[in-house]
């Protein structure tokens, strides 16, 4: 093949130029239709917004107004630094959540010589819920689909308090479905029956933030602050945890029963990405360990203390991904807790808690 017959096998078709041609004439034409929209659905909430606004201000200046002032001068108010934390200029905050949590318990035991190995699982919870909020006071309500057509039986009840200085999240679960596996030695898993174990638990975890005037939590899990600029903090944590679990292996099994109590000291560290304004990712852990403890495990009529081995320590570790474009937000954020007590040449328990959220809101 001569070199004029490789060029020309190189050159680009007839119908190749037609369709660049139409491509690079249409596609600005067509992004522009496509922003167009979406200006007129924005400007269309934005009125609506506009209107809600207008009447929730009318109402706290007269009836509420001496409230509306004291509410307004705290929650503008305080000791952080403008530079790298704000509060948004919007009173009302309207916000949907979907939230999803679940638990399990890992255990290793010793019986004689054999080693036996579970792994137990509860049912996932799933809720949603839509939250409004005025001046940072909340009020909302959640709905669990499943418990109401009868099939989630466990209970769950979930509280978090954030600001930039200190919080705390309070957990308590009753789950009486954990399913999963058990195995003796080196045999087979054998699938555990389904209320085979039940548990009952309490958890409190808190947390101080040294950096707070430009580290700020609630930023990241409550969008009643936006963060402006990356920064981090040394955080001092405690927490508490409280465990009642029963489990029997089989109908003719040992019934164990075991009942902790622990409370654990710590220190971590969070951080707040921003990689650009409308952006934020934070992420942070508070590994603490356990100072004090009662630990019981009763076998049939038999009680015993539960032995202890170090460390023996309380994990919560945090993440969210924010995004803030105009007066709205949507993001995502979980919470886990892990925590291990026990002696593996004995008994050892290793819980996981978790929950994680996926949200949407609109400030007015």
């Amino acid at each position: 093949m001569n070199k004029r017959m490789i060029l020309l096998s190189k050159r680009p078709s007839f119908t190749g130029c037609l369709c660049f041609l139409f491509l690079f004439v249409m596609f600005p034409a067509l992004t522009a239709q496509i922003w167009e929209k979406e200006e007129k659905a924005f400007q269309r909430v934005d009125q609506l917004r506009q209107k809600v606004r207008h009447r929730a201000d009318s109402l706290s200046k007269g009836r509420f107004g001496a409230i509306d002032k004291l509410l307004t001068n705290r929650y503008m108010t305080g000791n952080y630094d403008t530079l790298y934390i704000r509060r948004p200029d919007e009173k009302w905050t309207v916000r949907s959540r979907l939230n999803v949590s679940g638990a399990r318990i890992n255990a290793l035991a010793m019986d004689a010589d054999t080693r036996m190995e579970s792994e137990m699982r509860a049912d996932y919870k799933a809720t949603a819920s839509i939250t409004v909020s005025y001046l940072g006071l909340a009020a909302g309500i959640a709905l669990n689909p499943k418990a109401l057509v009868g099939k989630y039986k466990d209970y769950e009840f979930n509280l978090n308090s954030y600001n930039n200085r200190f919080g705390f999240d309070v957990i308590y679960q009753n789950a009486k479905r954990f399913e999963g596996w058990y195995k003796m030695g080196n045999d087979k898993k054998i699938n555990a029956d389904k209320g085979a174990m039940s548990e009952k638990s309490f958890n409190v975890n808190a947390y101080y933030a040294f950096n707070f005037r430009h580290f700020s939590y609630p930023a990241a899990f409550s969008q009643t602050y936006i963060q402006k600029r990356s920064a981090g903090s040394l955080l001092a944590g405690i927490s508490c945890e409280w465990q009642e679990i029963k489990h029997r292996f089989d109908e003719e099994g040992d019934v164990y029963k075991l009942k902790a109590n622990n409370f654990s000291i710590g220190a971590g560290y969070g951080y707040n990405w921003v990689p650009s304004g409308r952006w934020l990712i934070h992420f942070s852990s508070i590994p603490t360990f356990i100072v004090a403890r009662y630990d019981r495990i009763k076998i049939n009529d038999e009680t015993h203390k539960m032995k202890n081995k170090f460390p023996e320590l309380i994990l919560t570790a945090r993440g969210a991904v924010v995004y803030n474009f105009r007066r709205y937000f949507l993001g995502v954020s979980m919470v886990y807790n892990f925590s291990k007590i026990g002696d593996d040449d004995h008994l050892e328990l290793r819980h996981i808690k978790w929950r994680s959220r996926a949200f949407i809101g609109l400030r007015i």
